[in-house]
């Protein structure tokens, strides 16, 4: 099953729902430059992809990771096969597990849960009070008690914490919604040496991106995600053993801090 078909068929209500907004004109360019895929849409993240488009105008706003409807798909589309094997294949092959893990804009937490099998000590960095009221239940669930929260965001997590920070995780999809060169250089500035990234995002490879349209939706701007600017952000910082795997809809970045 497609994760990329699944994403590109729930175009047509992301186009309904955004009719007549300010946003229309670009979602309705954008999304006919995405190419259809091949196989059969996958029909879990379908309904999910068609849950977002239907409340879109519900969500977007000032603070569009803060709303409950954001949380839902969040977590839905970070327990999908595709989501959850690149995560695990990233988290895996990391080799250090020193010092803490931070979980940045963690959203819903799948991340630290899978993390939690690997690593003692996490830190859950977000802005929403929903999204760290999650992390905690999520964390407790799995009886891991060395933990953080922290409320705030890339530009103010580091002035609660004192630890050296071993690896970094930048995954959830309230990170899409940041411009990610500022996302990448406090990650950059986080790490101790030695250090060690994780992205996972909608990159655009060849051609637009299906999740692209919804990110412009919400108020993101379009071709932030390439493939070509965030290689070249993660090189700026200095990083070594910079790799990408690349899935049907999602890629994986992982590098280490020099």
């Amino acid at each position: 099953m497609s994760a990329w078909r699944s994403a590109y068929e729930a175009l047509g209500d992301l186009i309904r729902s955004t009719g007549g907004t300010r946003e229309s004109e670009s979602v309705r360019r954008i999304a006919a430059s995405v190419k259809a895929g091949e196989g059969a849409p996958d029909p879990y993240l379908l309904k999910v992809f068609k849950f977002l488009a239907e409340r879109v105008p519900l969500i977007r706003g000032e603070k569009p990771w803060d709303t409950p409807d954001f949380a839902l798909f969040s977590e839905a589309l970070m327990q999908s096969k595709e989501f959850t094997d690149l995560l695990w294949s990233g988290l895996s092959a990391l080799r250090r597990r020193e010092g803490a893990l931070v979980d940045l804009h963690c959203g819903p937490a799948v991340s630290l849960e899978y993390a939690a099998k690997l690593w003692s000590r996490l830190v859950a960095v977000d802005p929403s009070d929903i999204n760290l009221a999650i992390a905690e239940e999520r964390l407790r669930g799995i009886g891991h008690s060395n933990y953080l929260l922290v409320k705030g965001d890339y530009t103010s997590f580091l002035r609660h914490l004192s630890e050296p920070i071993g690896s970094i995780v930048i995954a959830s999809p309230s990170n899409w919604l940041y411009e990610p060169m500022p996302l990448i250089s406090k990650a950059s500035a986080a790490l101790s040496p030695g250090g060690q990234l994780i992205v996972i995002a909608p990159l655009e490879w060849e051609g637009v991106n299906p999740v692209t349209p919804f990110l412009v939706a919400l108020g993101g701007t379009a071709g932030l995600w390439s493939t070509e600017l965030v290689r070249s952000y993660i090189e700026g910082e200095r990083f070594g053993s910079i790799r990408f795997r690349r899935g049907a809809l999602l890629t994986l970045i992982s590098a280490v801090k020099p």
